[in-house]
């Protein structure tokens, strides 16, 4: 018998360890506004807390800024930082992977707390 395959499985995704499986930030809609900052794009997808919370309340956000055309920085703020998670990033057989750099975690902290729930 085979695991079944979940969300942050075989695709390019960031997943937090919930309920004994990783879990993506899961469907939600963009309720924030997105920023066109001219250089660049900038959203914050929030997770769906309530009766329909998938990966709430361990994964808080998702938020991308795009830079131009060629590169974006993505920030994945969990509920606290010790919680186990990971990225994976897939490419199609063959191809490069792009360069990954991962900013410090400290970055986190020294803006405020980082389990604080936004309000709706």
């Amino acid at each position: 018998m085979t695991a079944p395959i979940r969300t942050p499985d075989f695709c390019t995704s960031f997943g937090v360890f919930k309920n004994g499986e990783f879990r993506s930030i899961g469907m939600n809609v963009l309720s924030q506004p997105l920023y066109d900052l001219g250089a660049g794009q900038f959203a914050e997808l929030r997770s769906r807390d309530g009766d329909t919370a998938y990966s709430w309340p361990e994964y808080v956000s998702r938020s991308v800024l795009l830079a131009g055309h060629e590169y974006f920085i993505v920030y994945d703020r969990l509920m606290n930082e010790s919680l186990v998670h990971r990225l994976s990033w897939f490419v199609r057989r063959g191809s490069e992977l792009p360069t990954i750099k991962a900013a410090a975690r400290r970055c986190a902290r020294q803006q405020g707390n980082p389990t604080h729930r936004y309000s709706n």
